[in-house]
């Protein structure tokens, strides 16, 4: 028996999401509708979490926003030490003078005898 991956709409997910909060058992509508059981259940809980196309109607909803947010503090958290560490390194660290920019030649009697240096 070979199975295929099917896509459904946006739409026929909804409407099948919208049955089944109005009261329909998920197993007979499933059945009706060719579609796995497990597959219906993770519309639902789409659904509920906001991500179906509907605007989130469950604390799952927020929470999941709010741990989102958490992520990006962390992360930002950890640049802005970097970027302090990295603040007062480059504060500690003397400044190069010029004339240890400079490089320095052979003097001229080390070229005697004809060598160019």
């Amino acid at each position: 028996m070979s199975r295929k991956n099917r896509s459904y709409s946006l739409e026929f997910k909804q409407d099948i999401v919208r049955q089944v909060l109005g009261g329909a058992k998920m197993s007979v509508l499933a059945r009706e509708q060719g579609i796995h059981l497990n597959c219906l259940v993770y519309w639902v809980k789409k659904y509920h979490e906001g991500r179906l196309g509907n605007t989130p109607s469950t604390e799952k909803a927020l929470e999941r926003k709010v741990q989102e947010l958490e992520q990006v503090i962390g992360q930002l958290t950890v640049e802005n030490r970097l970027l302090k560490k990295f603040l007062t390194t480059a504060k500690t660290q003397p400044k190069p003078n010029a004339s240890s920019l400079l490089t320095t030649y052979p003097s001229s009697e080390a070229c005697k005898g004809g060598a160019k240096c």
